[in-house]
């Protein structure tokens, strides 16, 4: 709810204070969809816990699918009503972003650093933690499930804000140099993220992407306090980054 609520147009024939109560419920549910169906055991059907990360990890591709089977049915069924096929596309756009990559962002990185995750035990073997069984990092018949834990993570995590920064460096701030449309394709895709910021400061939202993805490796990859100084780092870099950049519209 919380993530397809904010991309719909609400009729001015609704009343206001059906409008309002659907926009509180969204502000108050937020649903994690991959931890809902963490565990797919269906009858005699078993599954290990590899094989439900990898579940899991192909969520955010499952619905991207489902999103793209949607937009092309769309474009079918609205083929000769040219703004009614342009309204809806940028509706399923907005869900798209707001879901994939507003929504599941944090989720889906971490899934994907979780098949990456291991700890060394008492006899000096290296185990993956969530089952306690050889590293898949290190060789055997599930290092292909590491190959795919990095795909997803730059696929999840580095890829889209990684475009989303060189449309910003090619086209700079929206508004500045021509009036906001809100309603295009290049806003609801890319240009929002630079719409809190100042103008020196409007790719943030990479940086803070990037912040993300380096406290989600820290969480999964390092033990003890390595990981405890790491973590401490990166939040007091990023609190004298905020205090010498100032980045934000709002003082």
């Amino acid at each position: 709810m919380s993530a397809i609520l904010p991309a719909i147009d609400w009729s001015d024939c609704l009343p206001p204070w059906i409008i309002d109560l659907m926009e509180w419920l969204g502000s108050l549910f937020a649903m994690d969809i991959a931890e809902i169906i963490r565990s797919p055991e269906c009858g005699n059907v078993r599954t290990t816990v590899r094989m439900r990360w990898l579940f899991r990890s192909m969520m955010p591709l499952g619905l991207a699918m489902v999103l793209g089977v949607w937009a092309t049915c769309i474009k079918c069924w609205l083929s000769k009503r040219k703004k009614a096929r342009h309204s809806s596309m940028l509706t399923i756009l907005r869900i798209a972003v707001q879901l994939l990559l507003l929504g599941m962002y944090k989720t889906a990185v971490l899934t994907s650093l979780t098949i990456l995750s291991c700890e060394t035990t008492e006899k000096g073997d290296r185990v993956l933690a969530m089952d306690q069984k050889p590293c898949p990092i290190d060789g055997g018949p599930d290092q292909l499930l590491a190959v795919l834990g990095i795909m997803f993570v730059v696929v999840y995590g580095v890829m889209p804000y990684g475009a989303i920064a060189i449309k910003l460096c090619q086209n700079g701030k929206p508004g500045v140099k021509k009036k906001i449309n809100r309603n295009s394709a290049g806003f609801i895709t890319y240009g929002w993220s630079a719409m809190p910021y100042r103008k020196h400061a409007y790719l943030w939202e990479c940086y803070n992407a990037l912040i993300i993805i380096v406290m989600s490796a820290g969480s999964e990859l390092i033990e003890g306090e390595s990981r405890a100084l790491m973590h401490a780092s990166i939040a007091g870099f990023s609190l004298l980054m905020h205090a010498l950049v100032r980045p934000y519209e709002d003082w």
